[in-house]
């Protein structure tokens, strides 16, 4: 898919110049053609991106993944992404105890100064997005231009 404009020809059989009747109405009609195939077009980059954000939170997800301080399991078990659109364009929400559960989620991502098991760390989100921002911005530019085709 690609964003793409055109003036396309409306088959009208009168009002071809402006001076006749029904000029004004043959042009809004084709305008509002026009306006329609842009606005599929929107929408289908709309949900590219929804879907491009969450594919490209993925490597941070895993990374942080990987860090997580695991007791219970429960803190590494209430990781998520949530992608919410908007009119204004899509929010991610990349995160650990959704609706507060556990509700030490954010005590241990915080406290440095507490030992974890090797490999695992607090700043584990933090840590994550540090080390793979840079994959994010390939992976949904990537996502977005092949399922667009905007480049």
């Amino acid at each position: 898919m690609a964003i793409r404009a055109s003036v396309g020809r409306v088959r009208v059989t009168r009002a071809t110049l402006p001076g006749e009747p029904g000029y004004i109405r043959s042009m809004r009609l084709q305008m509002d053609h026009i306006a329609n195939r842009l606005n599929a077009e929107i929408e289908g980059i709309k949900k590219a991106t929804v879907e491009g954000m969450a594919f490209a939170l993925e490597p941070i997800m895993a990374r942080s993944q990987e860090l997580v301080p695991e007791d219970s399991g429960k803190l590494k078990r209430s990781a998520f992404i949530e992608i919410i659109p908007s009119v204004a364009g899509p929010v991610a929400i990349i995160g650990y105890a959704r609706h507060g559960q556990p509700h030490y989620a954010a005590f241990v991502h915080e406290m440095i100064h507490i030992p974890h098991a090797k490999g695992k760390s607090a700043k584990f989100l933090e840590i994550a997005v540090n080390e793979k921002i840079g994959v994010f911005r390939r992976r949904l530019t990537r996502y977005i231009t092949e399922n667009t085709g905007f480049k």
